[in-house]
């Protein structure tokens, strides 16, 4: 499902980063020091570079897969912003101090090195803002990577963001023992599981624009896309035997570009796919539980 929240400006991008920084300031986390504050930079010299008429001169001199990913991913940290900005901040600074460190693009990120652990973080963060926009009761506090509550159920979510084409089982698998795990330990009656998958750096890594005519095409393409990953996943989806994991959350946030306007811009969107048997309890209930997430966060920036 894709929620487009309208197409908003370069101007719009800097004046949310400016509202970050002084939140981040706020929290006692260094915005100056990590790479948002250099997203932040380049969105200012593209925008500057466009009202001059130089777009030209700006693409030739200019790592564009830098200014890309910077649009990108401030998108993403204006969700959370937006969403997580009165959440408690003892939660808010652990979290952001590890968001805010890391490289500057996802594929300079090691493996071996846990470099792009700031961005796991900042997926999980993800997940519990677009909860929290849809009015879930949202649990910052929890054993698991996030957490909400619905209809007076617990819901645990496992997230992960795979590096790469030959780990997507492997993170699936471990996603799927790790969340068993949460729901046994977590003491509550009836707990159910989603696991969240972040596909974006598998697919592209910030050097590929979905281009169409218009937005409606753009959507229709991406409502494609949304559908094949879905496709790819649904031999691994079987390999699910615990029946409190009901279904999977895919996340993609791409860079895309719509013919005959000089803008990038960001389109993203969640799939949400049943595990659990057509018709049973745990269905209808996954089902009413996907009604009201379209509120927030996906969508086209």
């Amino acid at each position: 499902m894709i929620h487009p929240t309208g197409i908003r400006s370069y101007d719009d991008i800097i004046r949310q980063l400016d509202l970050i920084r002084t939140w981040f300031q706020t929290l006692r986390v260094d915005f100056s020091a990590s790479r948002f504050k250099t997203y932040k930079d380049n969105i200012e010299m593209l925008q500057a570079y466009l009202k001059q008429g130089k777009i030209d001169e700006f693409v030739q001199r200019t790592d564009f897969q830098e200014i890309v990913f910077s649009i990108v991913e401030s998108s993403e940290l204006d969700i959370v912003y937006r969403q997580l900005r009165r959440a408690d901040a003892s939660f808010l600074r652990s979290r952001l101090k590890l968001v805010a460190k890391g490289p500057l693009l996802i594929d300079e990120e090691d493996p071996a090195a846990s470099t792009g652990q700031p961005r796991d973080f900042l997926f999980e963060l993800l997940i519990l803002a677009h909860l929290r926009a849809s009015g879930f009761d949202v649990v910052y506090d929890s054993i698991a990577d996030a957490h909400c509550r619905f209809e007076s159920k617990n819901i645990l979510f496992q997230c992960k963001r795979p590096q790469a084409k030959h780990t997507l089982e492997r993170n699936f698998l471990k996603a799927k023992d790790q969340l068993t795990k949460s729901l046994n330990e977590i003491g509550e009656s009836d707990p159910k599981g989603v696991i969240a998958l972040a596909v974006s750096k598998v697919l592209n890594k910030g050097k590929m624009l979905m281009s169409a005519k218009n937005s409606p095409e753009l959507s229709a393409k991406f409502d494609i896309e949304m559908s094949n990953i879905r496709d790819g996943f649904r031999c691994l989806e079987k390999k699910i035997v615990d029946t409190r994991i009901i279904g999977v959350f895919y996340y993609l946030n791409t860079p895309a570009s719509i013919e005959d306007e000089k803008q990038i811009y960001s389109i993203r969107g969640i799939r949400v796919a049943p595990t659990c048997l057509p018709g049973s309890a745990d269905y209808d209930f996954l089902l009413r539980m996907t009604s009201v997430l379209d509120r927030l966060g996906s969508g086209t920036t």
